[in-house]
């Protein structure tokens, strides 16, 4: 320790001159410490808000797209169809009564529904599970009669019971409509009333972390006015109830139902300051807001505030006091130096002190100091926990006191102690290290990360991981059972193909034959032998009735043959191996063209392509998807005018997409999601030729490109299809 220098051998104004540069040194680095201080708070504030919003939006939209899926599946597959038809047609009908119910409550105990109801057509006809005994409210009629008409899944939003103005619901109306036979009308409608205060709204309002102010809203836009949907954790009674104007943009609901996103601030609906989180909600016409009052999270700043104040005002008295005794005795003025240094060196001390109890006491991850206890060799045999922080109690379910203090193989039921050869190497080395594991003992997976604080020392960091890999796990066993599905799939496709072709040779062959054995009777019948009144009703079999039957043998054969043509491509797609390189598009939609210029000239169409951009992928296979999107639009021209073939592309983050656009016949919206399944046309009754693979093949090419297809369409105007692949 340097000797301190008595003033009476320095100059005095030279003396008062440090001093003063001390103080302004003390009060700028003060003044610092409290700005880098605010500006943490504030980012974890902002990480944290982000963090619990992106969890509430991914949540919710998983929530929709479920009940969404489940009423696609069923208007899908249609299954209780044949019931429908026949209660509606004979309501005292007991079995077909009894099988509808059965299944109403079946369904809504795995759907977790409030009630569903069977209605007709119109919105009467009521089965319900469970029965009340009251029929549809007029609303919910109207939605019925439309879900009927327009045989699609429609969803009633958030909206208040009118027979019961407390309730909130939101209703999924299901047209039953049969996959083939009947005129095509849905038999009946399922409405799903859902009760969002089982799920949807108690999933909204948890918060992950403790906090008395902190909320989650959701929103919508109703006219000039945003509706507060959710309960309220500061005002109940409130859900689709409480509503203010757009216009008092201040509020963070209401920038969040105008499109803004992020972390904003102003007041709340108590008009309280709020720090706030906003994001659409995907799919949807909701809004999510995750808030927490400012002074919340402000709180630990204004107590930092103090502890910096008394430190730097501690700091500053001493430079005054030594200002004011700058002209006093040399003796009295030098221990007074000496107590204000040892005082500031006792504030320091004892605010790292106080700054690192508060870090690990509120740390969320488990933290543990040990002692690394060794035999009289030398060999490490044990280790003891010599501190640790509350969240070891939360990860293991220990108590602190009684851990503090405890051997390890005594606390843990094991000896020796878990991972005791690698902490003993992290103490010994003073080398960091991390590594997973799996604690048997807890029955919970870890990551753990340790080092060394001293000799004979190791501390360990740790946090809980389990419901992460328990999520892996099941995610690696759900992409297994997917492959071996596919493989299957493919596999039977491949094998019913070439079994089909066996019976479709010989069929051919006999033809073949049969048609060989007409000619000769033919000539056997101008043989003068035969008598003159068989030679009519002869020539009349063997030169129109079975050259006629024939005819049709030799068309449904080379039907049969290209449907399993087709079904081998689908199956050997699965199996080709995909050599992925950079295309030049404009090149290879040259070579498509080129190779399909007669059917192009046949037609007279007009074929306008824009410089298209690169992207990574197998030529042959993208060459088969523009290829099958041209064949499409040359088979399906609108006959009234002339065709009009546009192919554009452009670069959005990171993907080449492509337009093939056409003036065509167009596609009626609800056939624009089936027109990618194996075998549906458009137009089957049509004689455009085809067999309903070239667009299966499409999406099966993009999905092995991890690409994408989709299309709009409008019926009577034409289609545009897109396909995204990554940007070369």
């Amino acid at each position: 320790m340097h000797p301190i220098t008595r003033p009476r051998d320095l100059p005095g104004k030279l003396l008062a001159a440090l001093l003063i540069c001390t103080g302004a040194a003390i009060a700028v680095l003060g003044v610092r410490y409290y700005t880098e201080q605010c500006r943490e708070i504030e980012g974890k504030a902002h990480e944290t808000l982000n963090a619990v919003a992106d969890l509430k939006v991914a949540q919710i939209r998983q929530w929709r797209e479920e009940i969404l899926g489940d009423a696609n599946w069923i208007i899908q597959g249609s299954l209780l169809e044949g019931d429908v038809r026949r209660y509606f047609a004979d309501p005292t009908d007991a079995t077909a009564r009894e099988r509808l119910t059965a299944w109403l409550i079946a369904w809504q105990r795995y759907q977790g529904c409030a009630r569903i109801r069977l209605v007709d057509t119109t919105g009467h006809g009521l089965l319900a599970a469970p029965h009340d005994g009251q029929g549809l409210e007029a609303r919910s009629q109207e939605f019925a009669a439309r879900a009927a008409r327009e045989a699609s899944v429609l969803v009633d939003d958030l909206h208040l019971r009118e027979e019961t103005p407390d309730t909130v619901a939101l209703d999924i109306y299901v047209p039953l409509v049969g996959r083939a036979g009947g005129d095509g009308r849905p038999a009946g409608v399922l409405v799903l009333e859902i009760d969002p205060r089982t799920f949807l709204f108690p999933m909204i309002e948890t918060w992950p972390t403790p906090s008395l102010s902190a909320e989650t809203l959701l929103v919508r836009r109703d006219g000039d006015a945003v509706v507060f949907l959710n309960e309220l954790r500061h005002r109940k009674g409130t859900a689709l109830k409480l509503r203010f104007p757009i216009a008092e943009r201040y509020l963070p609901a209401a920038r969040a139902v105008l499109g803004e996103t992020g972390v904003v601030t102003g007041p709340d609906y108590r008009g309280v300051p709020v720090l706030s989180a906003l994001r659409p909600i995907p799919d949807s016409p909701w809004y999510l807001v995750a808030k927490q009052d400012e002074a919340e999270i402000l709180a630990p700043l204004r107590q930092q505030a103090w502890n910096t104040a008394i430190v730097v005002g501690s700091l500053m008295l001493a430079v005054l006091l030594g200002l004011a005794l700058l002209w006093r005795r040399r003796e009295g003025l030098f221990a007074a130096q000496e107590q204000a240094e040892r005082a500031a060196t006792t504030a320091k001390l004892e605010e790292r002190e106080a700054r690192f109890r508060s870090l690990f006491t509120s740390m969320s991850e488990g933290a543990v100091l040990h002692d690394l206890l060794r035999d009289p060799n030398g060999a490490a045999m044990d280790y003891r926990i010599i501190e640790l922080n509350p969240a070891f109690e939360r990860h293991t379910g220990i108590s602190l006191n009684t851990a503090r203090g405890t051997l390890a193989s005594a606390l843990y039921g094991v000896n020796p102690p878990p991972y005791l050869d690698l902490y003993a190497e992290v103490a010994t080395t003073g080398i960091e290290k991390s590594f997973d594991a799996f604690f048997a003992p807890l029955g919970r997976h870890f990551r753990i990360s340790v080092f060394s604080p001293g000799p004979g020392r190791f501390a360990t960091i740790f946090e809980d991981i389990t419901e992460r890999k328990t999520a892996e796990q099941e995610r690696e066993s759900l992409l297994a059972d997917l492959a071996r599905a596919n493989a299957e799939l493919e596999s039977l496709i491949y094998v019913a193909s070439h079994d089909l072709r066996a019976p479709l040779v010989n069929l051919q062959g006999f033809g073949q034959r049969l048609e060989k054995s007409c000619c000769e009777l033919t000539e056997l019948l101008r043989a003068p032998a035969i008598p003159a009144a068989w030679h009519e009703p002869v020539a009349r079999l063997l030169g129109e009735r079975i050259p006629g039957a024939l005819k049709y043998i030799r068309s449904s054969i080379a039907k049969m043959e290209a449907l399993i043509n087709g079904l081998l491509r689908v199956a050997r797609l699965g199996h080709a191996t995909l050599t992925v390189e950079r295309l030049d598009m404009d090149r290879l939609v040259g070579e498509v063209l080129t190779a399909q210029g007669y059917q192009i000239q046949t037609v007279d169409a007009r074929v306008q392509v824009a410089p298209l951009p690169p992207c990574l992928g197998d030529a042959a296979l993208i060459n088969q998807v523009f290829a099958n999107l041209l064949d499409n639009a040359l088979k399906y021209r609108a006959p009234e005018r002339l065709l009009q073939i546009t192919i554009s592309g452009r670069l959005e983050q990171g993907l080449a997409i492509y337009e093939v656009a056409d003036n065509g016949m167009g596609i009626a919206p609800q056939h624009q999601s089936r027109i990618w399944e194996m075998f549906h046309r458009l137009h089957p009754e049509s004689s455009i030729a085809g067999e309903g693979l070239g667009l299966n093949l499409v999406r099966r090419i993009l999905d092995r490109h991890r690409g994408r297809v989709w299309v709009e369409s409008v019926p009577g105007q034409g289609s545009r299809f897109y396909v995204s692949l990554p940007a070369g």
